[in-house]
């Protein structure tokens, strides 16, 4: 591993999922590697990549009229964000080593992108539409690629954008796999795009939920917004998750109804509002962001202490990945889930897949002992007579 690369790295020491993807990657075999929200996964696999690219310099020229090299690394991301997110820390780790990065994301002029390309991008980062485009106008060369990864693994080969991720698999020449997820509930999605892969598997050990304090406060549907005001009145900053699309707005704008106001993120948003949006909440202009599960995947933000689920997802998989967003390299958070009694199943899932029971907040203004399951309202409803 080249010394500059661990340098630029700026971490005392390799995370556990780094030190046990590097070998398997260096040595070029398939890999399905899950690992919690945090613990380092974008690393794990940009740093044998970008040293095997610095090491063994291209020799492959793209197609004339096109100047420059081929691109000879491919990582897809389901997001526009995240695949951003990935290609800025790429840009980070490679600048040193001289490895260009292209980010290749739809919703906002591609002749940067062009241009980037044209200057001989070694590492792509796409969501698959945009390149999938560029590949269908012959604006991109893949026929040098020797090692895909896909990141947010379970999205990518999830029904909404399976077609295009195999699609592009399909437009590659052979190369390296892996496969790079929190969560991976079906392996079976993956058939065909693996051989004789190595399984890393750091999922039981889910070190960051040791770090992160998890609640739930039960609270009538129709109290959920005025509840979000109350716990959002007495934090400093908070991502918010909210089911839908339509729940994101309508949380925004009854904050704003309450003198707090929040940022929305989600899909029908354009990217350079959802661009401008996230910078302001990275840059602590905004306080609290509100946003459905898609268009905050992979979001990291520094020294982010608090998540709010307005809504308790159907998956519990989705709410390892919400709350995942705090208790990151090393810090301590606090993740406040509120269900209402439509949610008890989900809630019954999620502490079914942490092994843990969420620990109940009382102490808040829409608290009604009715409200939560049978079994927690006779095992933490107070003796008769005594008032909390």
């Amino acid at each position: 591993m080249n010394p500059k690369l661990l340098a630029a790295l700026q971490h005392p020491a390799l995370t556990a999922i780094q030190s046990a993807v590097l070998p398997v990657m260096e040595a070029g075999r398939d890999l399905v590697a899950l690992a919690p929200t945090g613990s380092g996964k974008t690393a794990a696999y940009l740093l044998p990549v970008l040293d095997r690219l610095a090491a063994a310099p291209g020799e492959v020229e793209l197609p004339s009229p096109r100047p420059g090299g081929a691109p000879r690394a491919l990582v897809l991301a389901p997001t526009r964000e995240l695949a951003e997110q990935i290609a800025t820390v790429a840009q980070a780790l490679g600048g040193a080593l001289g490895v260009r990065v292209a980010a290749l994301v739809g919703g906002v002029p591609e002749a940067p992108q062009l241009a980037a390309l044209a200057a001989g991008a070694e590492l792509l980062v796409a969501t698959p539409g945009r390149l999938l485009d560029l590949a269908s106008r012959r604006e991109v060369f893949l026929g040098a690629i020797g090692t895909l990864v896909l990141d947010e693994a379970d999205v990518l080969l999830d029904a909404g954008f399976a077609p295009d991720t195999l699609r592009l698999v399909s437009l590659l020449p052979a190369h390296h796999t892996a496969l790079f997820s929190a969560t991976f509930p079906d392996p079976s999605a993956a058939d065909g795009l693996l051989v004789d892969p190595v399984m890393v598997d750091l999922t039981a050990e889910a070190p960051a939920l040791e770090r992160i304090d998890q609640h739930v406060l039960f609270v009538r549907k129709s109290d959920k917004h005025q509840l979000l005001a109350h716990v959002l009145g007495g934090l400093p900053r908070a991502l918010v998750f909210a089911r839908t699309r339509a729940g994101v707005d309508r949380a925004v704008e009854l904050l704003a109804t309450r003198g707090i106001p929040a940022s929305g993120l989600h899909g029908d948003r354009s990217q350079a509002v959802r661009r401008a949006t996230l910078e302001a909440f990275h840059a602590g202009a905004t306080r609290f962001l509100i946003a459905t599960d898609v268009a905050a995947r992979g979001l990291h933000v520094a020294g982010l202490q608090h998540v709010v689920n307005l809504d308790l997802p159907e998956d519990p998989e989705t709410w390892l990945h919400r709350v995942g967003r705090v208790g990151r390299a090393g810090a301590f958070g606090v993740a406040l889930s509120f269900c209402d009694p439509t949610e008890h199943p989900y809630l019954r899932a999620i502490e079914t897949l942490t092994g843990r029971p969420l620990q109940p907040r009382v102490d808040h203004p829409f608290h009604d002992w009715d409200l939560l399951p049978p079994a927690r309202n006779s095992r933490h409803r107070p003796p008769r007579g005594r008032r909390r």
